[in-house]
């Protein structure tokens, strides 16, 4: 096997920008499932029970995104040799500052998506979410997903691309369906519902899949650790089909 240290060059902009728009295609595509489709359709035809086991495993989905953040960056840093990883500290800093709210816990990206979800459940069908434990495709998602932000640096930011890339089309998708049922809410109370979403598609999310694909190229400067980002990649879009089917199965 070549030496992790030989010849190392990055890829040709032109060739890194193909496999970005690749992957931002396959992540499109893992968005664009059976469940989030129906979703985005039909959410007026979910009943409670469809709405709470939805709201109950996308909450342990979603709300975890900072703390895999925060284990990709401590992994940068430790990893790091000299200045190698700088631009992409700062994009995993500036990703963790907007899901963490800028430091308000009450406007953390976790504490808006429950807020609106609760709100939304509450005022369609006049009943508060009710608690149920998340299925195991949930919880094989969430613990492996932590694993894959914790080990080879490289392996983790193919991960940290699989999910951003992923992040837009699915937030698209869910604001669809959360769309379809506008009128049971006053103005301001739409507020509360939509808030979660507006910072994400305003160009947030976007530009975190795009801050990622401006900063690694030039440290996968061999084919081996081409090679493992690609791995992550594959590992965690695999985590998503599998969460995806699972929930699927369950809600409909």
């Amino acid at each position: 096997m070549t030496a992790i240290t030989a010849q190392k060059a990055p890829l040709p902009r032109n060739q890194s920008n193909e496999i970005f728009a690749s992957f931002i295609e396959n992540s499109r595509r893992v968005a664009h499932n059976e469940l989030l489709l129906a979703w985005s359709k039909n959410a007026d035809k979910f009943d409670y029970r469809m709405c709470n086991t939805f709201f109950n495993n996308m909450k342990l989905r979603l709300s975890p995104t900072s703390q895999r953040l925060a284990l990709g960056l401590d992994l940068l840093k430790e990893t790091a040799s000299s200045t190698e990883f700088d631009s992409l500290v700062d994009a995993f800093e500036h990703n963790i500052e907007d899901e963490t709210g800028e430091g308000d816990p009450a406007r953390s990206h976790a504490t808006l998506f429950k807020e609106s979800f609760s709100f939304y459940i509450e005022r369609v069908y006049n009943k508060k979410i009710s608690h149920e434990p998340p299925l195991a495709s949930t919880i094989r998602f969430h613990e492996h997903s932590l694993t894959l932000f914790n080990e080879n640096v490289h392996c983790m930011l193919g991960a940290a691309v699989a999910q951003e890339t992923h992040a837009l089309p699915q937030l698209e998708l869910m604001y669809e369906g959360i769309k379809k049922q506008e009128t049971y809410f006053s103005p301001q109370e739409w507020v509360t519902i939509s808030d979660f979403y507006d910072i994400h598609l305003d160009g947030t999310e976007a530009r975190h899949a795009e801050d990622l694909n401006r900063s690694i190229w030039e440290t996968l400067d061999c084919q081996e650790k081409r090679d493992q980002f690609h791995q992550g990649y594959k590992t965690f879009i695999s985590l998503q089909e599998h969460f995806w089917a699972g929930l699927r199965q369950a809600v409909l």
